[in-house]
């Protein structure tokens, strides 16, 4: 039988073309709409990332202002002053003023800061009590432990002569031995001003000197010829220095010139620094060149056992046999976690030791006047240590070295802080 052929219906050409059509305009409509989801959403995380990132601008805007009322000139306009990246506004008010001094101990400062990111826009504001803090570098001696004022002493053995009444303290002194002992003010010609008792931490030199690696620092130029070492330093910025070149730099450092003066030359902001100790048997003056004003800070760690060395005493980081002079226009900072000796014992000058501006932070502070012979009523040598509230250290230094971070153990070496008052923490997105 012959087969025959059917033709299509009608109707019913084309049909899966215009299916094909309409699922590929279904799917361009659905990616279309996916794409302008995915845009918006893009948008909306990067509104909430500028925003998150303003806040975290007003955050930090908060902290730099704390930072730039507790230096000098401790003024409320200062806030508003080099502002960081991102930060718009800053504004410090006490007391309805905000250009005029910060009153310490005063009433509330009222912080407020505005920062924008690419449009998001966020304000953080608080009020802050403005205290003042007690700081271990505002004292001429601070010590974690006792401080030792000699009555008697030798020289290699020899009979103790009497020290007695032969060291001036002048300026306020911190003990932080337990029980609290202060029956070394008797042997001072001078007492301080005031005697603290209260806990003291040692000074973290472990940490400080990882911060500031040898690749970091400068050999110390040095003049055997003159005895003279030559530090020279920005004036606004800290300048590391070691030992001079060929010396080991985890050695303790030792220079035996009995009798004889070493010179330090100070230009700047500069930091000595002698990881296992310094010992210096001459008398050591330091001075300051160009005429400017200038700040030397010594940090010593302890000096450990030295079997090739006359150094008995492993906790020493610092010691001067011959005494210390600091000459007008240079203040001194002596920083150790172990013991800081002053001595009078090389000392046959007749020179007596004088430090106008100068603070000891240290583990101990062991103080050994010159040799007093009785009935003479007064020494004829002295020696006396000094710290003035309105010296170069606490009116410039102590601050500026703690912001860059050159003072080992503070955080807030100004001894003022502002103490966020509970409740008054506020941010908004205007």
């Amino acid at each position: 039988m012959a087969t025959r052929n059917r033709s299509a219906r009608r109707g019913e050409t084309g049909f899966v073309l215009v299916g094909v059509v309409i699922f590929v305009l279904a799917l361009t409509i659905i990616g279309i709409s996916l794409f302008s989801l995915s845009s918006y959403e893009a948008q909306f995380l990067q509104r909430s990332i500028d925003g998150e990132q303003a806040f975290q601008s007003a955050v930090g805007g908060i902290e730099r202002a704390k930072f730039a009322l507790s230096v000098p000139p401790y003024s409320l306009l200062s806030a508003s002053q080099n502002l960081p990246e991102g930060v718009d506004s800053t504004v410090a008010i006490q007391d309805g003023n905000s250009t005029g001094a910060v009153a310490w101990g005063g009433t509330d400062v009222m912080i407020r800061v505005t920062a924008e990111v690419n449009g998001a826009q966020r304000t953080v504001e608080g009020r802050f009590l403005p205290i003042v803090t007690q700081n271990y570098y505002s004292k001429v001696i601070t010590t974690s432990r006792e401080i030792v004022v000699d009555a008697f002493a030798s020289v290699g053995g020899g009979t103790p002569t009497d020290r007695r009444y032969t060291v001036n303290l002048l300026g306020a002194v911190w003990e932080g031995v337990s029980p609290p002992d202060t029956t070394w003010e008797a042997l001072l010609l001078t007492p301080p001003d005031s005697v603290r008792t209260s806990p003291v931490p040692t000074p973290d030199l472990a940490a400080y000197f990882t911060s500031h690696p040898v690749s970091a620092v400068t050999p110390a130029p040095y003049d055997p010829s003159q005895q003279l070492y030559t530090l020279l330093a920005p004036e606004n910025d800290a300048e590391y220095f070691r030992a001079p070149s060929g010396h080991s730099w985890n050695d303790f450092y030792y220079s035996n010139w009995t009798h004889t003066e070493i010179r330090v030359q100070v230009q700047g902001l500069a930091v000595w620094e002698f990881p296992r100790g310094l010992r210096f048997d001459g008398l050591l003056r330091v001075s300051a060149l160009g005429g400017g004003n200038s700040c030397l800070v010594i940090v010593a760690g302890q000096a450990g056992p030295q079997p090739t060395t006359p150094e008995n005493d492993p906790e020493m980081g610092i010691r001067l046999f011959s005494g210390l002079i600091v000459e007008p226009g240079i203040s001194v900072i002596l920083v150790s976690n172990g013991r800081v000796y002053l001595q009078h014992l090389n000392n046959a000058s007749g020179i007596s030791s004088i430090a106008g501006d100068l603070t000891i932070y240290a583990q101990n502070a062991w103080l050994t006047g010159s040799d007093h012979s009785p009935p003479a009523p007064l020494p004829q040598k002295t020696m006396t240590l000094q710290h003035a509230a309105t010296g170069d250290l606490d009116t410039k230094y102590v601050d500026l070295l703690a912001s860059l971070g050159a003072l080992p153990g503070t955080s807030s070496a100004s001894g003022r802080s502002l103490t966020l008052v509970p409740g008054t923490w506020h941010a908004s997105d205007r």
